[in-house]
């Protein structure tokens, strides 16, 4: 929990802002060391849950790409490999053909890249090994950052142009980014925190009966769950971003279905009443100065994106099949920018994180990534069977499903996951998705000194 909250806060940043990435990755060091040293001081013997297989191997297939890339090959191996003339011709000048180089074109960023990875891959098999109660809580730390984010958005909004409530320096400026650096990222979060807002919901209302319910005090914490979503929706539409207010109805559709009674049918007439009044809110929602503005920018031309995309394609067929390493997209993209869209901007990203993984990551990629989504979509049956159960797992797995689907369709326009918030975030979606393992009395066993 800690070092999520932690990566809600300090990983928003991304690439231009790695003083923040190292501050959450001496966090996560901290939080790791913390708990080796208190597990030597109790001498306690703690028997935790099992974590299945199919986790060490997706945390496996995530690290193994770069540290593959890092591997230092022979001069006949690496001068072989695809796009690799330029520098074999540059150490030649300087009587340096002879060396060892690694796969990948820029070895500090791809080491970058593997640091960045590993407080996600651990924190995917730390939540892996939480019961159903665990996973709950782990959910309300997603809403509790996601709320923190839009109330210190509404700060940076009230602030105008100014940059007193920006944590990094590249930002949007006149946009609400919370402690994201990118409009489209926070839109990100909010939408994340929206669905485990429902999830959060849904597990309180089916596993809690009402007289325990208001005996606990959780009658109060629906009902702060209930005014959640308002803040959330508004921060949203406040981001101004594109793409997340067009996954907005996705992840509506599965927040609705987690937190709609079980065995309520819906009636078609109430369906289309809802339907009817959502259109009229739209329609009156654009006449609001804020909301038209970001209405604007959906009949903004989008050319330059074009162009991203259209180049690295072109670096991707001189790097392909093998890559150009994680990390090395901006200089290899300059490298093969054509003339007639060169200008004075730095381009840092593709705004198509497929198409940015395929440069980088190679061949290799790929095959890492249907593996994933195979041992993935492998969860579907337990899904199912949750669901005829009743079981108030249920609403978690939908959860994982719902972020991981929005996470790959917001990649074809921009790069979620280059913030290491939203990579935190992946890996509690992907980790919530394997069933809770089980121990001794249903509980973690601890042996005295």
């Amino acid at each position: 929990m800690v070092v999520l909250a932690a990566a809600i806060v300090l990983g928003g940043g991304g690439s231009p802002s790695p003083g923040w990435e190292l501050l959450l990755q001496l966090v996560f060091a901290g939080v790791v060391i913390a708990w080796a040293l208190a597990g030597l001081v109790s001498r306690a013997q703690v028997i935790a849950p099992p974590v299945y297989w199919h986790v060490y191997l997706l945390a496996l297939l995530v690290l193994a790409i770069p540290l593959l890339q890092l591997v230092p090959l022979p001069p006949s191996m690496w001068q072989a490999l695809p796009g690799r003339e330029v520098e074999r011709q540059a150490l030649e000048l300087v009587g340096a053909g002879h060396r060892w180089m690694p796969w990948t074109m820029t070895p500090s960023r791809t080491l970058a890249s593997l640091l960045a990875m590993i407080p996600p891959v651990v924190l995917m098999i730390w939540t892996s090994r939480l019961d159903s109660e665990g996973r709950q809580r782990v959910l309300g730390v997603i809403v509790a950052g996601g709320v923190a984010s839009a109330i210190l958005g509404a700060l940076q909004l009230a602030d105008g142009e100014g940059r007193f409530w920006r944590l990094q320096a590249e930002t949007h400026l006149t946009w609400l980014t919370g402690f994201q650096a990118n409009r489209n990222a926070e839109a990100d979060v909010l939408l994340i925190a929206l669905l485990a807002a429902a999830a959060c919901w849904a597990g309180m209302s089916r596993t809690v009966p009402g007289q325990r319910r208001r005996e606990d005090g959780l009658r109060g914490w629906r009902l702060g769950l209930l005014l959640v979503a308002p803040l959330l929706l508004v921060a949203l539409v406040l981001t101004g971003s594109r793409g997340g207010l067009l996954l907005l109805p996705i992840a509506s559709i599965f927040a609705l279905s987690m937190a709609w009674p079980r065995g309520r049918r819906i009636r078609p007439a109430a369906g289309f009443g809802a339907l009817a009044l959502a259109g009229a809110v739209v329609l009156a929602a654009l006449q609001i100065p804020a909301i038209a503005r970001v209405a604007t920018r959906y009949v903004q031309d989008d050319v330059g994106r074009a162009m991203l995309w259209e180049d690295t394609a072109i670096a991707v067929a001189k790097h392909w099949p093998v890559g150009s390493g994680l990390g090395s997209f901006q200089p290899v993209f300059i490298a093969s920018e054509q003339l007639q869209h060169v200008d004075t901007s730095m381009p840092v990203r593709a705004h198509n994180d497929w198409l940015e993984f395929t440069l980088e990551a190679g061949i290799i990629g790929w095959v890492a990534l249907v593996v994933a989504a195979v041992l993935i979509l492998a969860r579907l049956p337990q899904l199912w069977r949750a669901q005829a159960d009743s079981e108030p797992r249920h609403e978690q797995i939908l959860f994982g499903f719902a972020t991981i689907l929005l996470i790959a369709l917001h990649s074809l326009g921009d790069y979620p996951l280059r913030s290491m918030s939203l990579s935190c975030l992946l890996a509690v979606a992907v980790a919530v998705l394997f069933p809770v393992a089980n121990v001794p009395d249903g509980r973690l066993a601890v042996s005295g000194r």
